[in-house]
């Protein structure tokens, strides 16, 4: 500790830096230097004066004004400012934001989730997400696996499930049955055969089948051939042989030649005749000839149409009439049916069978039949045993098969499934309730929720979703009102600023049916005074009444100080932190 000599009293100069907590209430003028000084020296040299000096002992003392360097708001709208000294701060983004507090953007929790590949990342409230599988997918959201539509098929038990696409199946029938796969039946091999319509279809076993060819046609049974006897005829070189029935023919010459047709000659004034197609023509001498229509057709020669004998038949329904030349005809029963052709009756494979006597005959096409275990049995109708209806049933696997009697049973889906028991499929809750327009149907808990897609909101009077505008921006030094969480279409908010601050742009704005709102963003412009033009440079220590400003100490007593006083005369005076 030392002392220091200032006009002449000497003080303690360690009071300088010391921190003084002591009081001038009821000691002003007084000199101590013991804890604090109350006297006028401690002012001038500010060494030791009590905290409350310039309170208690100045005259016209007002406090200095504190300001901070957040007063003037530096920080974005969605960041607190932080006072940290020595005329600095610090802007720190408000929760569920980010950025360096000078500019801050809302957090979303999307980013960086950890969703499957096939799943979206969707926002469900502050700072939380959720995970969905994307359709055609299932999962919890972090697991998704496709869809395999095969899982819950309806084919017949004789069939098998194909995924064709776009969550489509088909059901093909097994080999050995047909069907459209969701009903499947044993075939025999000669049901879809590739003969020859003039060939028999015979089974051979193990799904295979022979075609023979038919009485009067030759070949391999894929193709058969009707057999002509003219492929083996004596004709004239110039003669035309013609199939007249029961493997008979005869020799006819040809146009332009005459004779038995075992013998043919020419005839010259036939060379250009105007004879019809089915007629001959006939040298009559004098190089004239005629025009005669061949058998089975008449006319003059010039026009023949052929005669049919089986024009006007008598044959059975089930029979066939053939000619046979001359005119003549006969009837043919059909495939299948037996008798003269005149009568005809269809030919019961059944009446010799060795058929279960707890089954039936059935007649399958020609000369077989099959044995059929009668409802209530099972076999293969050569022996058939006793059943009973959920022994062989086509309920869905999800599904129960219930005897309801009589040999017939019901297909009754288990819990958690619905359908009509050949098909059951899960219950979705969204099944159960109907949600308004604009809204879908999620399933929360396990319980069906009816939310607004994007970009409508909820109306929370009529409970509907109504297109919204989105949530706009506070401007810089201003805010708008009403502040909510939805703005429907219609409403209108309106623009302040805060004070020091006037609005450039649009007042109020209107939410559209676009979904956005009018006008453009308006901002906030700092109002700037300029400070009075008086100085109080040279002229200290004047005052007076009629002057816009004062240059005298008095002025801070009635506050009419120009505005550099303290600067050019305020004693002892420390500039202000602004």
């Amino acid at each position: 500790m030392k002392l220091i000599l200032i006009f002449g009293i000497a003080v303690l100069g360690a009071s300088v830096d010391a921190s003084y907590s002591g009081t001038c209430y009821g000691r002003c003028g007084q000199t101590s230097f013991s804890d604090c000084s109350c006297g006028p020296l401690c002012n001038l040299i500010r060494l030791g004066c009590c905290s409350d000096y310039s309170a208690m002992c100045n005259d016209g003392y007002q406090p200095p004004v504190t300001t901070s360097p957040c007063d003037s708001n530096p920080c974005h709208a969605y960041a607190t400012c932080e006072d940290v000294g020595y005329d600095q701060y610090k802007c720190t983004c408000m929760k569920g934001y980010q950025g360096n507090g000078e500019y801050c953007k809302k957090i979303d929790p999307c980013d960086g989730n950890d969703c499957d590949q096939y799943a979206t990342c969707r926002s469900v409230g502050d700072y939380h997400y959720k995970c969905e599988c994307k359709d055609g997918y299932q999962g919890d959201g972090k697991f998704c696996k496709k869809l395999d539509p095969c899982d819950s098929n309806d084919c017949h038990q004789n069939a098998y499930c194909q995924s064709v696409g776009d969550y489509r199946y088909k059901c093909v029938c097994k080999k050995g049955y047909q069907g459209n796969g969701k009903y499947c039946k044993k075939i025999y091999p000669c049901d879809a055969h590739d003969c020859h319509e003039h060939a028999t279809c015979q089974n051979v076993g193990d799904y295979r089948y022979k075609c023979v060819c038919n009485e009067g046609y030759t070949g391999n049974g894929k193709y058969c051939k009707k057999i002509y006897p003219c492929d083996t005829h004596d004709c004239h070189e110039h003669a035309t042989c013609q199939n007249v029935g029961d493997y008979r023919y005869k020799c006819v010459c040809n146009d332009g030649y005459q004779g038995n047709g075992k013998y043919c000659k020419k005839i010259y004034p036939c060379d250009a005749h105007d004879c019809h197609e089915h007629a001959t023509c006939q040298n009559v001498g004098d190089y004239r000839y005629k025009c005669v229509c061949n058998d089975g057709y008449q006319g003059n020669g010039k026009y023949c149409k052929k005669i049919y004998p089986c024009d006007a038949h008598d044959c059975h329904a089930y029979a066939t009439c053939q000619n046979v030349g001359n005119y003549h005809y006969k009837c043919v029963c059909k495939d299948g049916y037996q008798g003269n052709g005149k009568f005809c009756k269809k030919i019961d494979p059944c009446d010799s069978n060795d058929c279960h006597p707890n089954a039936y005959c059935q007649s399958v096409g020609d000369y077989s039949y099959k044995c059929v275990c009668k409802k209530g049995y099972q076999g293969n109708g050569k022996r058939c045993k006793k059943i009973y209806p959920c022994d062989s049933n086509d309920c869905h696997r999800h599904a129960t098969c219930e005897d309801v009697g009589d040999y017939h049973y019901k297909c009754v889906c288990k819990h958690g499934y619905q359908g009509n028991g050949k098909f059951c499929k899960p219950i979705n809750p969204c099944d159960l309730i109907d949600c308004p327009p604009n809204s879908k149907c999620v399933v929360v808990k396990g319980h069906p929720v009816c939310q607004c897609v994007y970009g409508y909101t909820i109306d929370e009077h009529s409970g509907a979703c109504s297109q919204t505008c989105p949530v706009p921006m506070f401007p810089e030094k201003g805010r708008y009102s009403p502040q909510q969480r939805t703005h429907p279409v219609g409403s209108v908010i309106t623009y302040e600023c805060d004070e020091g601050y006037k609005l450039v742009g649009n007042l109020k704005r209107r939410c559209r049916e676009s979904g956005s709102f009018s006008g453009s963003d308006p901002y906030c412009k700092e109002i700037v005074t300029t400070p009075p033009p008086y100085s109080c440079k040279n002229k200290c220590g004047l005052y007076s009444a009629g002057a816009a400003c004062a240059c005298h100490e008095s002025c801070i007593k009635f506050g009419n100080c120009c505005h550099d006083y303290e600067r050019y005369c305020g004693n002892g005076y420390f500039p202000l932190f602004r």
